[in-house]
């Protein structure tokens, strides 16, 4: 998290290319405080619990970023996810090819909130995090919409929470249901 906005500080011309970040809610903060957020401290973010508490904070250090990137896919553990972007929620991000073509629309900004579903008997944590972002991304690339990579995503982290490995043996391919399943968000911003 102290690194975050290393990337940013490489040069102005260097961070115009950076489109996509998926931070945890502390790279967040990092990112937030150096865009010129409010400058929360991280012991102030571990004492957040309550799921509006959550939000409430995650829109305000998003909305300080959004000038900088396209798009925030936030990870926020057993809360769920946050989509912070200038991009349509409908239209994918890409379109599907030979060559995905990156599409974006690039409109206003908006936050939507994806709860997490709850996973029973978790395994480990670690790798979680990375899963969910590879299953997003793989969506992404294939030209799904922001609901339906929020779902292949949060799938691709439940195998991960069930396995001792921070990849798990065993993953699905594209006919697995989390291809097709829109999941409802609720508008943060």
């Amino acid at each position: 998290m102290l690194i975050a906005s290393k990337p940013f500080e490489l040069g102005q011309e260097l961070s115009k290319v950076i489109k996509f970040i998926s931070p945890n809610i502390y790279e967040l903060c990092a990112l937030g405080n150096f865009f010129g957020g409010t400058g929360v401290s991280f012991d102030e973010i571990s004492r957040l619990e309550k799921q509006n508490e959550v939000l409430e904070f995650t829109s305000e250090m998003s909305r300080a970023i959004l000038p900088h990137v396209d798009t925030i896919v936030l990870t926020l553990g057993h809360h769920g996810v946050v989509v912070a972007t200038k991009n349509s929620p409908i239209r994918g991000f890409f379109r599907e090819g030979d060559c995905p073509l990156y599409a974006p629309t690039l409109g206003s900004t908006s936050g939507r909130f994806y709860p997490a579903e709850m996973v029973p008997n978790i395994v480990s944590v670690s790798g979680a995090g990375d899963s969910f972002a590879s299953g997003f991304i793989a969506a992404m690339l294939r030209g799904k919409s922001e609901s339906v990579c929020v779902s292949v995503g949060f799938e691709a982290a439940k195998l991960t929470l069930g396995s001792p490995k921070t990849v798990p043996d065993h993953l699905f391919d594209s006919n697995h249901w989390c291809w097709t399943r829109a999941l409802s968000s609720k508008e943060v911003f």
